[in-house]
């Protein structure tokens, strides 16, 4: 498990995919994870739609948590931007309670 941004190598190839979550002002905290031979970033984020079911809720007044909807593949490492402030992130020690371990 690690958490980490996106790059901007990233977002300049897939600029044009709407589907794919860009904030210009920060970026989304993402999970990655590595399933089936695949890595895959996961985004943190609020608001999500209370309806979708391809998502994993952690905080329910903000209906905030991981949204596998808006997941996407990484397939170059260039993709990732990790950054120390990610990598001390509290969250490491939740995995469990994520339903991540």
């Amino acid at each position: 498990m690690e958490f980490c941004f996106l790059s901007a190598a990233f977002y300049e190839k897939y600029r044009n995919c709407k589907e794919i979550l860009i904030k210009q002002d920060r970026p989304y905290t993402v999970l990655i994870i590595e399933t089936v031979g695949k890595r895959f970033a996961i985004p943190f984020r609020s608001h999500i739609n209370p309806n979708n079911r391809d998502c994993f809720i952690t905080d329910k007044e903000n209906n905030a948590g991981l949204d596998f909807q808006k997941a996407v593949v990484i397939i170059n490492d260039t993709y990732i931007n990790t950054n120390a402030r990610i990598q001390f992130c509290a969250l490491q020690y939740f995995t469990k309670e994520l339903g991540l371990a």
